[in-house]
């Protein structure tokens, strides 16, 4: 695709050599003629009258400026504004400095061909216009301050082409055309808008690209009064760091409190935008990933405080040990596990708060547990052969890490550091021997779990083979797992 635009820039650039130069000798050759008429052509014809000779070559002078004007106009536009000028300024030029920069050249061509060709005095024409153009001026004075107010936004330049504006009134586009009387927007539904020079000039407006093509956009969410702080910084933050597109602005998200109400705590979620048109993907992800991790953290978004008989139906998210075990029956690795067991288990398990970039596990070190993630995102590094560290996913709520170590004793195969606060359950090897012991399903189901989730973290291994096939791979690979959990835990079944 680069190959294919380079290819059409050289030609263009070609093409308008071959334009330019052509009307470069079209040029010199009238100059020529024109120069020479008195020697040349009555000589050729001489049935010609000196009236016929001197209105021919007054035909040949108007050519000659008007091909001179063409000549410096397409080189203007060509090679200065589009060329020179919009590599300088990194930006597309206003097709509004482009006409009036023909425009004087036009002009300042006029006044040369009735000065030079045709003997007409300068002074006295523009004496003799002058009347004609003050009630010309008069009937167009809001054109004409549309034009000058034109000028002024191309030579300060606060819009430039496909910026995206907001005026007072509300009208969002994008910038496509800044001619001499308006400055054309395209809207999200497709649609244009005129927008006069002169209102933009007398009117506040918004540019979403100045001065950097970022920008900051927020919405609000209430919260119980339940949640504390720390615990809507893990749930919001983690929501806006999940979206790479606003993780990768160079600016820092934040939350606020913005008021108090009967349905509880007002927060601000402020983030950061790379790209105007990205805008609302960019919300909508990061109020989808809200959603998520308040079903995880097992709240939700309060009702109105009168609706008493709504509370009480939603009773089960208010106790602490319901919310939890619905937490782990969302998790994929306890499927099998029936309600009872999944309650036995969540009162083994350890809750734990882990700071913001202090490693829960690292690379390599021996372990027995097993983390859920609740709330937070976090980040996971491999150390490669060279001892550089490099960052080769995300986890966010509702997953899990360090199963292996758990299951199989395996010393831990990544480091994984909190971008935020996070709260993860803890289930250490104590905690679920007794669940193995009882149940060879459950150890053949926790095989099989874990031999889809190594197939998928190495896509490599599953690449270009059979559904059959991939169905005895993983098998296969739940097999070996079934032993390695048998003979750590040391299981007789």
């Amino acid at each position: 695709m680069v190959d294919r635009r380079e290819k059409a820039l050289k030609r263009r650039a070609r093409r308008n050599g071959i334009v330019l130069l052509s009307r470069f000798v079209v040029t010199v050759l009238l100059y020529v003629l024109y120069e020479v008429w008195h020697d040349v052509i009555p000589g050729a014809d001489p049935n010609l009258s000196d009236s016929i000779l001197y209105i021919l070559r007054q035909v040949v002078g108007v050519f000659l400026f008007m091909s001179g004007a063409m000549t410096i106009n397409f080189a203007l536009r060509h090679y200065f504004w589009q060329g020179w000028v919009a590599s300088r300024a990194e930006a597309e030029v206003p097709s509004l400095l482009i006409d009036i920069t023909a425009f004087l050249v036009w002009l300042t061509t006029l006044i040369l061909t009735l000065s030079v060709i045709f003997d007409v005095s300068v002074s006295a024409f523009v004496t003799t216009s002058g009347i004609v153009i003050a009630v010309i001026g008069f009937a167009l004075r809001y054109m004409i301050s549309d034009v000058f107010t034109g000028i002024a936004l191309g030579l300060e330049r606060p819009i430039n082409i496909g910026d995206w504006i907001q005026i007072d009134d509300g009208t969002l586009g994008k910038v496509v055309e800044i001619n001499w009387r308006a400055t054309k927007l395209k809207t999200k539904n497709h649609t244009g808008v005129v927008i006069p020079n002169t209102y933009l000039a007398t009117h506040p407006f918004t540019n979403f690209n100045w001065p950097e093509n970022y920008f900051r956009a927020e919405f609000e969410i209430v919260l119980g009064y339940d949640v504390t702080v720390h615990q809507a910084e893990r749930i919001l933050l983690s929501a806006i760091n999940q979206v790479d597109e606003s993780a990768a602005v160079p600016q820092p998200p934040n939350i606020r409190v913005k008021e108090y109400t009967a349905r509880g705590i007002n927060w601000q979620v402020r983030f950061w935008v790379p790209r105007h048109e990205d805008f609302g993907p960019i919300r909508h992800k990061i109020a989808r990933n809200v959603l998520r991790n308040l079903h995880f953290a097992g709240l939700s978004v309060p009702h109105d405080m009168l609706d008493l008989t709504r509370s009480i139906q939603e009773g089960d998210e208010h106790d602490p040990k319901k919310r939890d075990v619905i937490f782990l029956r969302d998790v994929h690795l306890f499927d099998s596990m029936s309600d009872e067991e999944l309650e036995k288990l969540r009162s083994r398990m350890s809750e734990r708060l882990c700071v913001q970039g202090e490693a829960i596990v690292r690379q390599g070190e021996e372990g027995d547990s097993l983390f859920l993630i609740r709330e937070g995102y976090l980040d996971v590094f491999i150390d490669n052969e060279d001892g550089d560290r490099l960052m080769v996913g995300h986890l966010m709520p509702g997953m899990f890490f360090g199963e292996m170590s758990l299951l199989t004793g395996a010393r831990r195969a990544a480091t994984v550091i909190p971008s935020v606060d996070a709260m993860v359950f803890q289930i250490r090897k104590d905690d679920i021997r007794s669940f193995l012991e009882e149940s060879e399903d459950l150890v053949r189901q926790l095989s099989l779990a874990l031999a889809e989730r190594q197939m998928l973290n190495d896509r490599k291994l599953t690449e270009g083979i059979p559904p059959q096939d991939m169905e005895r791979e993983r098998q296969t690979a739940a097999d070996r797992l079934f032993q390695k959990i048998q003979g750590y835990f040391g299981l007789m079944y």
